[in-house]
Order: C-alpha cells, then structure tokens, then sequence
C-alpha cells in the first residue's frame, strides 16, 4: 500500500471514530435530560393530611379512618385487622403523585377506562380516579376530583392503591420456632415427644413410658405446624363462631416448648372440627382469628403413629 492510501485510511479512522464519538455524546446528553425529565414530573395531585380513605374495586369496597392513637381501622368493622403498613404504602404513593405525562385527547374519555373506572380512592372526600392500562409503555391513566385532565402516572401508586381484603387483613402468623425441646399432644390420645440433642433423636410416651419415635416423621409434623397451608376463615370468632368451629372441645392441642435466644418460649396450636372437603379449623391459643387448615396438613396433624 502506497504512503498516501495509506494517509487516507488514516483519515477516514480518524473521522469515523470522530463522528462515533459524536453519537455517543449526544446519546448521553439525550439519557441525561430524560433523566433530569423524569425526575421534574409536575405534581397533579397532593395531600397534606390523611385521615379517611375509602377505596372502591369492583365490588371490594372499604372505609378506612385514623382512630385517636394514629391506628387505621375499618370504619364499619373494628375487629378487623388492618395491615398498617398496606395503608401507609398507599399513603407514600399519593402524598404528591406526579403524572408522566398530560393527555391532550379529552374529547373522549371513555376511550381511557373512565366509563367504569377500574379503581376510585378517596382520601378526605378527595378522589383519584384510575382508568385503563396504557396500551404501549408502562404507566395508568388517572384523572383527579375537580380537574378534567387525563394523565398518565407510574403504575406502582395504581398497584398501592389497589387494596383488597387479603392485603389489608393482617394475619396471625406463627413464631420462628427453633431448639425444640418437646411437643405436647392434647385430645383422644394424649402423649409427650422430647428431643435428645446429644443423640439427635426424638423419643415418646404414647405407650406408657418413653420410647424412641421416628425422626422423621415428628419432623414432617414440626413442618406442619411451622409452615401451616392454610387461610383465614375468621377474623374475629365470638363463642358462638368457636362453638361451630369445633373449639369448646377441641379434637387436638398441640403445644410445642422451644429455646429462643435462651429464654424459654411454648406455642400452641388448636384443631377444631373439618368442613366437607376435610380441611380443618384451626386457631393458635390467645387469638380471636380461625384459619382453615388444608386436609393434607391437617391429616399429618391429627396422625400419631410415627411416635409409636
């Protein structure tokens, strides 16, 4: 190759890599003013103070308000449970909702999901109301009380808005069980399981004095007990609910005693009577809520022979 081909070559290098350059700069500058964009949304919507929320989807409707010691509480029920921290997830979402965007095709509404809106929250008598999905990108039409704008908004305030019963009842949950010592079984068959650490084994009194019992299986019936399938079937059961639910003379108790952080700890579990499918009402001791324990669970609950 001549000097001068070669001169050549090395220019057009030069300039290539110049005007590649030129893109990259220019690409960065356009990624940072989006940024800078993204973060100057205007704000169309702001509250100051919360102090009843009413939530209307599809038929789920509830009326939140703020008792005297800053607890929310469902206003026509003050047993139920209320999860704060489902509450406060939506109070952070709206306290100044910024939209993304400013929809400048009014004529027709509808065309947005504004027709049956999907969701309508009202926070101190002023309402948010929640349309359709966008159809390419990510965001939720939304429309304010008193403004006739349509805007689009980040579809995370949509998702903490959207309050459903499983998200607002907080559940009783059972403790972080560890160092199991014994287990305690209360009902037709009364009987004791203690651990051996040293031996690593597992030992019962069903036959009058103790003798071993399957690892094994007292190790399926702890997982039983700790990581229960069930779900809520009442939130707050009077005597009469506890009387249906087979709990004035439960079928079985399980009490199981355990070591925390050196303090001597026990948790109970009741079992009650089972509906038609053979699953089983169940409840922990000083609590109000029943859940309703799957018929497999509740099998390996009610079963005693691995400690034979």
């Amino acid at each position: 190759m001549t000097r001068g081909k070669k001169m050549l070559v090395v220019a057009v290098t030069v300039v290539v890599c110049f005007s590649g350059w030129l893109l990259v700069k220019k690409l960065v500058e356009k990624y940072d003013e989006a940024e800078v964009g993204a973060s100057s949304y205007p704000i169309v919507a702001q509250f100051d103070t919360f102090t009843t929320i009413v939530t209307e989807y599809g038929k789920e409707v509830f009326s939140l308000e703020k008792n005297t010691n800053g607890v929310w509480e469902l206003t026509d029920d003050k047993t139920f449970p209320v999860t704060q921290s489902t509450v406060n997830k939506l109070i952070t979402a709206t306290t100044a909702i910024s939209a993304m965007q400013t929809v400048t095709d009014t004529d027709n509404i509808e065309q947005y999901g504004f027709a049956d809106p999907v969701l309508t929250v009202i926070i101190d008598n002023k309402s948010l109301i929640f349309g359709d999905e966008i159809p390419l990108g990510d965001g939720r039409y939304m429309m304010v009380d008193g403004d006739e704008n349509v805007y689009i908004v980040d579809p995370t305030i949509y998702t903490a808005c959207l309050l459903t019963q499983s998200s607002l009842l907080e559940e009783d949950t059972v403790p972080s069980i560890s160092g199991v010592e014994s287990i305690e079984i209360e009902g037709e068959t009364a009987f004791t399981l203690e651990y051996d650490a040293d031996n690593e084994t597992w030992s019962s009194d069903k036959s009058g004095s103790f003798e071993l019992a399957s690892t094994e299986g007292v190790e399926g019936f702890l997982n039983a007990i700790e990581n229960p399938n069930w779900c809520c079937a009442d939130w707050y059961a009077d005597d009469a609910d506890l009387e249906a639910y087979g709990f004035l003379m439960p079928e079985r108790s399980i009490t199981v005693n355990y070591i925390l952080e050196d303090e001597d700890l026990s948790f109970t579990l009741k079992l009650g009577a089972t509906d038609d499918d053979g699953c089983r009402y169940a409840m922990m001791a000083n609590s109000d809520m029943v859940f309703l324990l799957n018929a497999s669970d509740s099998e390996t609950l009610m079963t005693d022979g691995f400690a034979n």
